[in-house]
């Protein structure tokens, strides 16, 4: 398995080399490179090649695609769907004089009937103003506009602005120039040794699609599948499972007809928490392959109950949360508020959450995320020192009604990149505390003293130590002082009676 390093070695060699013989003197395309430049980049042009040459793209199959008559149905499917979209909006929010988002949805349904050549002819295209108007930022909802409605607008008109930069000639052009060169790139990868991960992957895949006695081996080993985090796999991982879940002696090769043994695939996921859209997971295969496992007999079971947090915070964080996760078809689920363990419920007498946001209402052009840090960290201690130590808030305790102390109270830091801050704020109002795994007992000037002795004890020639010991609170001298003791000779603790002819009230402190 290879991280990427050689993979990225073995293009960039294979590039240059191509590269020098397809636009040298000797080169047989200079005509299709010419056209190919005049509407892109010399380094779009490599960015492609670099995605073309990676196993996720079957060259066949890209091939193929570029090369039909006509849209595939399933396009097409899509484009009569969006085009029924938008006119079911403007009608619905028609206007004698139409808004932005109504212009917009104007041009967004001209670019679908252009591209499927519906009503509009292909010799009636865009004009340049018009591109550069529908390219233009949506903006808000107009009042009248239902939220749900104005999502799906949006989306429809950025399906459009996307499709305006798609140019199948020439794509078919830039795959007739770069297909072999990629197939000569996987080809010496392959020779070397060496296989990406996504080509692991690709390679199971293909394995359990187009052979069905290793299929059906391997069906047969398996009697249950568990799955965690789900919603981090990625197609080609999902395929790979539902191959494996298959009913018996069934060897369907596309994954959507696949019938599935009830009680085989037993998957975990949250579509909320997927971080890995860069390996190509996302939300809406995850949706497919749940629909998928439940259209073949399975049931989902939502888990609501946490044992974890306190009911207090988790009534604030589906408050939040509940409007912070606007659900989008295929892009963001809703919330599902969580409920809290009978052993974790709300006491209000003890219990409680704030939010507070830290807000530039003086409008500080100076303010950054290093000023609102240096700003919470002093209104948080101040708050502390305030409202929890004088004695205004208590806890049980063993079973025993305390005063609340500072070690009672914990901050909690998503990093510690800035934990100094806070640390020094709670410093300045005399609150007592310690970091727990904090990364800058270093730092700490005492702490650099004692490490200045060591190296100085280690290396009696270490000056840049030395000099550090004599400026702080251990030797007390000036720089001006110090630069009068360096005129006299090296700084070697090893040579203190060197100094005896110091005329200073310091010289003790040298010897």
């Amino acid at each position: 398995e290879d991280e990427g390093t050689q993979f990225v070695e073995t293009f960039q060699d294979a590039w240059e080399a191509w590269l020098e013989q397809e636009l040298g003197v000797h080169g047989s395309a200079h005509a299709q490179w010419q056209e190919l430049l005049n509407h892109m980049g010399l380094k779009e042009i490599r960015s492609f090649a670099f995605s073309l040459c990676q196993d996720q793209i079957s060259i066949y199959e890209f091939e193929q695609q570029v090369g039909l008559e006509g849209f595939p149905p399933a396009f097409r499917t899509w484009l009569q769907s969006k085009q029924r979209q938008v006119r079911s909006l403007l009608t619905q929010y028609d206007r004698v004089k139409p808004r932005k988002i109504e212009k917009l949805l104007t041009l967004a349904e001209r670019v679908f009937d252009q591209v499927g050549q519906v009503n509009l002819a292909m010799d009636d295209p865009l004009s340049d103003a018009d591109k550069v108007f529908l390219n233009s930022a949506i903006g808000k909802a107009p009042g009248e506009w239902e939220p749900s409605d104005f999502q799906d607008a949006r989306r429809t008109i950025q399906s459009a602005q996307r499709l305006l930069h798609v140019h199948e000639t020439l794509l078919s052009k830039v795959l007739h120039v770069l297909g072999p060169f990629a197939a000569r790139v996987r080809q010496i990868f392959s020779d070397k040794g060496w296989i990406r991960f996504d080509g692991l992957l690709i390679r199971v895949r293909d394995l359990l699609r187009d052979h069905p006695m290793v299929r059906e081996q391997l069906k047969e080993t398996y009697a249950a599948i568990m799955v965690d985090e789900f919603q981090d796999t990625d197609p080609v991982q999902y395929e790979i499972l539902l191959y494996l879940g298959e009913r018996p002696n069934a060897c369907e090769r596309f994954w959507r007809d696949i019938q599935l043994i009830p009680g085989k695939l037993f998957i975990v996921g949250d579509p909320k928490q997927s971080i890995y859209a860069f390996r190509r997971a996302d939300i809406e295969a995850f949706d497919q392959v749940v629909e998928k496992v439940t259209h073949d007999g399975g049931i989902v079971c939502t888990l609501l109950t946490n044992f974890r947090s306190d009911g207090a915070i988790l009534e604030a964080v589906n408050a939040v949360f509940d409007r912070l996760f606007i659900p989008q078809v295929n892009v963001q689920p809703s919330n599902v508020p969580l409920a809290v363990g009978r052993m974790r419920e709300a006491d209000s007498g003890t219990t409680g959450v704030e939010i507070c946001v830290m807000a530039n209402q003086e409008e500080d052009d100076e303010w950054d995320a290093d000023r609102a840090t240096r700003v919470e960290a002093e209104w948080l201690a101040g708050w502390i020192k305030e409202q929890l130590l004088p004695g205004r808030q208590w806890i049980m305790e063993k079973g025993v009604r305390t005063s609340l102390c500072p070690g009672h109270i914990a901050v909690l830091l998503r990093k510690f990149t800035n934990a100094q801050v806070y640390l020094e704020a709670l410093q300045r109002h005399n609150i007592p505390c310690m970091a727990d795994g904090e990364r800058h007992f270093y730092r700490r000037q005492e702490v650099i003293d004692v490490v200045n002795v060591l190296r100085v004890l280690d290396d009696p020639t270490d000056a840049l130590a030395l000099v550090g010991i004599l400026r702080s609170s251990l030797g007390g001298l000036t720089d001006q002082e110090i630069m009068e003791v360096m005129k006299l000779g090296p700084l070697d603790i090893r040579q203190a009676q060197r100094f005896d002819e110091w005329e200073s009230p310091q010289r003790s402190v040298i010897q």
